[in-house]
C-alpha cells in the first residue's frame, strides 16, 4: 500500500500498477517476481487515493491531515472487496505512518484477522539505500515481506 501514485500513474493510467513505466513499478515488479509473488496476489491500492505530491493545486495537502479524511474510502474499499485481504503491507514510512493516523478510525470487525506487514518504499531512493538497522539492502527486506505477505495469505 503505498501513499502516492508516481507520475506515470497519475498522468498515464490514473492508477498504480506493477505494469507501470516508471522505477518504482519496475522495483515492485522485481520484488514481487523475486518473492515468487504471482500477480494474482496483489492489488495496490494508496491509503490517501486521490492525493498526488504532483498537484500544485493543493500545496497544503500531506500526508497528516488527509489519511483521516481517506478512512471511510479505505474502509469502504476492504468492504467491497469479495473477501477481505489477508495481508496488507504498507510500503514507506509515509503509509506506515497514515495507516497509524487512520486505522483507529476503521472499524475493528473490518481489520479482524488482517495481518498488517511493513517494509520499505520500493522508490528508487528506497530500494537500493542500505538500512541503517541491519546494513542490508531495503530491497531485500522488502522481498522477503512480500515472500511473508504471500506465504501467510496462501496458508489462511
Amino acid at each position: 500500500m503505498g501513499l502516492d501514485p508516481s507520475g506515470a500513474a497519475d498522468g498515464e493510467s490514473g492508477f498504480i500498477s506493477r505494469d507501470n513505466n516508471d522505477p518504482t513499478a519496475h522495483n515492485y515488479c522485481e520484488a514481487t517476481e523475486k518473492a515468487g509473488v504471482p500477480y494474482a496476489y496483489t492489488l495496490n491500492w494508496n491509503v490517501v487515493p486521490w492525493w498526488s505530491t504532483n498537484n500544485p493545486a493543493f500545496p497544503e495537502r500531506t500526508a497528516s491531515k488527509e489519511a483521516p479524511r481517506a478512512a471511510p474510502y479505505l474502509a469502504d474499499f476492504i468492504g467491497r472487496l469479495g473477501e477481505p485481504p489477508r495481508v496488507i503491507v504498507l510500503s514507506g514510512k509515509s503509509a506506515q505512518h497514515a495507516w497509524d493516523r487512520l486505522s483507529p478510525r476503521l472499524d475493528t470487525d473490518l481489520l479482524r484477522g488482517i495481518e498488517i506487514l511493513r517494509c520499505p518504499h520500493p522508490s528508487p531512493l528506497s530500494y537500493n539505500a542500505v538500512n541503517r538497522s541491519d546494513g542490508r539492502k531495503n530491497s531485500e527486506h522488502i522481498v522477503e515481506t512480500f515472500r511473508r505477505a504471500y506465504e501467510s495469505a496462501r496458508n489462511h
